[in-house]
């Protein structure tokens, strides 16, 4: 996986104190969305299993975060408890700070997995597909 790095601060709250600088890189193919190095592995391997399942589903909801706002907000994600899942935050950057906007999840429901609030995803959808877990699929939650 490719990756560009670069140095953000980050403001968590109006007040939160000084910034918090962290060095993260950019996906590819997803210029506004950010991950800690840590993380990066646990990407490759969950785009790897939406490739291997044929679910395009992951890709449209990372370039829907990756555009939210028309691009004016960094989305920071990292590995989440639910199995093929991302909690992520929404930055906006006003100047040369990223200001925490909002939070959620990127969730996987397929098989094993469904989206009805049981373990272990803990998730609840209205997609009758995600809640029972009968395709593999992502979709945003906040």
């Amino acid at each position: 996986m490719d990756s560009k790095y670069k140095e953000i601060s980050i403001l968590m709250g109006q007040n939160s104190g000084p910034p918090a600088s962290l060095t993260v890189s950019t996906l590819e193919d997803y210029p506004n969305i950010v991950v800690q190095d840590n993380d990066k592995e646990y990407f490759s391997k969950v785009k790897q299993f939406a490739e291997g399942v044929g679910a395009s589903s992951l890709h449209e909801e990372l370039s829907y975060l990756s555009n939210y706002g028309q691009g004016d907000y960094l989305c920071f994600i990292i590995k989440d408890f639910s199995p093929y899942s991302f909690a992520f935050t929404m930055f906006r950057q006003q100047k040369e700070v990223y200001v925490r906007s909002f939070n959620g999840g990127l969730i996987y429901s397929g098989p094993g997995i469904p989206s009805n609030g049981s373990f272990p995803s803990f998730t609840v959808s209205l997609d009758e597909d995600a809640a029972s877990g009968k395709r593999h699929m992502w979709s945003v939650h906040t």
